[in-house]
């Protein structure tokens, strides 16, 4: 089962109005001071935290400064990436500061500020802190500080994924196997000693890649293998097809060599496995030479495959690759993944939009962040002159009156805007999407305003992250009302993804859907019959167009034409390539083939269904299922 990420931008800690009413009061900004100063004011209420240790009053501080700059500066203001990324830093810190418990909060809150880099990037990963444990994150970080130091600016993305992934105890099963996490200092040390040898370096990478290198599970010696035998390695997928398939095992049901000799990289490599031991060898070479991976498992009851993920460079970019280390009767298929920071199974397409990371600096990540953060404060502040007003206190030697005049109000109009500022500058930062699927989903968007998120989503992330775009397109388009609308939105989608012919299948499939829910079952149809007719062999898109088309049929009163609908798609679809039997069976030449057998002799045709079944038995070594 996985979960739904950022089902809503929390504001962690105390119930939005109350934030937004300490921050109206907020004493320590009574004066008001220059909109420029706004990251010096961040920086001086982290001092003051310092200090007092007091984490909300610090929050509600940080809340006004963030406010401020989403009611007052225009994202084109020079000062504006700064102001929210720092403003935004701050409020992080605080509200982590304020719900910690350990015994020196001044203590800890200084060393922080004495690790600044680190401090950012850690407080960017705990924007929203509810799934990790926060003593064992700080215990973690002081631990790390304690035997490195200044190292840990120099390598701040890799401090922060450390803390926040091994904040809880590693533990997976690869099948009867069980692997641990190594101890996150030694991966600090091992990590750093051998940086220059990582694929994409271990300095400069974000946080949010990270995670997906830290929770490594192979021991330092198997790492330092790993590196020696593959460095460099710039296609960790085709590390998957280096294992042999243990068919003793399979056919025979002995025990897998490996598992006799012992469960490591090493060993994987000579002995062999089935496919989740080439997906974890391929994760865990990947892991030590710097590649961001990850274990992926099939969505769905009758999904039985792992394979592996790995981030990839594509040209001065990159992007995740999540089709090259897996067997072809499982490509289109949509795969789950366990999330190394929250420890639960997320789907992979918030994986694929992580990649964004890699081009943006630390500020714009920070600052489109903390636009987003400020959004959701937005929504408590009264739609008034006067209390926007109340942001504005001028100075003695403060900003003028144009920079004073408000360049937004606090409608939902007002937030959308804020929030499209933000993924303008990272479309990768996934809760600020959500954000605005989530507003759709609840009603709370016009359908001018579906219409334009649903472009913006297409044409931000259509192209590189045509999963990702499809996730938040889904909720956005299914709440708009008039049908012909939300079909042509999917329609403008399915250009953009086209080049992507299991997302392209997949849009046909929803649009097949809400007509049949709309009761126009020819319209229904003919969305079905294309996924049949384009997309045969690119996911296991045609068995679910081939069961609603045949329950289309039935409903109509032809129940005839099935065993025809059957055997022409079956007739296109490519048989699948040498692999093992349970691999084989999860193939569309298989399934559909098993189902025309069906149909047939259903029809009274023997002689037809032993022919199609012979023609199974050759291409798969399995006799059809009845």
């Amino acid at each position: 089962m996985t979960r739904r990420l950022f089902v809503r931008f929390r504001t962690v800690g105390r119930p939005l109005a109350w934030v937004v009413f300490a921050a109206l009061c907020c004493p320590a900004f009574a004066e008001g001071t220059k909109l420029s100063d706004i990251p010096a004011r961040a920086a001086a209420l982290l001092e003051q935290l310092a200090v007092d240790a007091d984490g909300n009053a610090a929050s509600d501080a940080a809340a006004r400064l963030l406010l401020e700059s989403a009611l007052f500066l225009d994202p084109n203001h020079p000062d504006s990436h700064a102001a929210f990324s720092e403003a935004g830093h701050a409020r992080w810190i605080a509200q982590a500061v304020a719900r910690v418990e350990v015994d020196d909060p001044r203590a800890l809150t200084q060393r922080l500020l004495a690790r600044p880099a680190a401090a950012r990037e850690l407080s960017y990963l705990l924007i929203d802190p509810s799934h990790d444990d926060l003593k064992r994150v700080f215990d973690l970080f002081i631990k790390l500080d304690e035997a490195f130091g200044p190292q840990l600016d120099e390598f701040p993305g890799l401090t922060a994924a450390l803390c926040v992934v091994h904040d809880r105890e590693i533990e997976r099963r690869i099948n009867e196997n069980t692997v641990h996490a190594t101890d996150p200092v030694a991966l600090f040390r091992f990590y750093t000693a051998n940086a220059d040898q990582m694929l994409f370096g271990v300095r400069d990478v974000p946080g949010s890649l990270l995670v997906w290198v830290v929770d490594s599970t192979a021991s330092i010696e198997e790492m330092a293998w790993a590196l020696e035998e593959y460095q460099g390695d710039r296609a960790i997928g085709r590390r998957f097809f280096d294992i042999k398939y243990d068919y003793d095992h399979f056919l025979k049901g002995n025990a897998k060599k490996v598992t006799k000799a012992g469960f490591s990289l090493p060993n994987i490599r000579r002995y062999g496995g089935v496919c989740a031991d080439q997906a974890y060898f391929a994760v865990a070479v990947g892991k030590a030479i710097g590649v961001p991976t990850t274990y992926t498992v099939g969505r769905g009851a009758d999904v039985g495959h792992a394979w592996v993920g790995y981030f990839e460079q594509r040209g001065r970019n990159g992007g995740w690759n999540f089709n090259e280390g897996r067997y072809a009767a499982y490509q289109g298929v949509r795969g789950v993944v366990e999330h190394p920071q929250y420890g639960f199974a997320v789907d992979d397409s918030f994986v694929s939009v992580l990649a964004e990371a890699i081009t943006l600096s630390p500020q714009k990540r920070y600052a489109a962040a903390g636009m987003v953060e400020a959004a959701a404060l937005m929504e408590a502040v009264p739609d008034s002159d006067e209390a926007i007003a109340s942001f504005a206190r001028p100075s003695a030697g403060g900003d003028d009156e144009t920079e004073r005049r408000p360049v937004r109000g606090v409608s939902t109009a007002d937030r959308l805007d804020l929030i499209k500022q933000g993924l303008m500058i990272d479309p990768g930062f996934a809760p600020g999407w959500m954000v605005v699927s989530n507003l759709a989903e609840q009603g709370r968007l016009d359908e001018a305003q579906k219409k334009q998120w649903a472009e913006s989503v297409t044409r931000l992330c259509g192209d590189r992250y045509p999963d990702f775009a499809v996730t938040v397109l889904r909720p956005i388009l299914a709440s708009i009302d008039d049908p012909e609308q939300q079909s042509d939105l999917w329609d403008a989608a399915h250009r953009v993804f086209r080049a992507r012919k299991d997302i392209a299948a997949e849009v046909r499939m929803l649009q097949g859907e809400l007509w049949e829910q709309q009761g126009d079952l020819r319209k229904a149809a003919g969305f079905y019959e294309e996924v049949l007719r384009r997309y045969a062999n690119d996911g296991p898109f045609v068995v679910q167009a081939l069961a609603r088309f045949e329950a289309l049929l039935i409903e109509a009163g032809r129940p005839e034409r099935i065993t025809v609908l059957y055997r022409e798609a079956f007739n296109v679809l490519d048989k699948p390539d040498r692999m093992a039997q349970q691999f084989a069976q999860q193939s569309n030449y298989y399934r559909v083939g098993s189902r025309l057998v069906q149909q047939l002799r259903s029809a009274g045709d023997a002689r037809g269904a032993d022919r199609v079944e012979k023609e199974i038995v050759g291409a798969t070594g399995l006799r059809p299922a009845m």
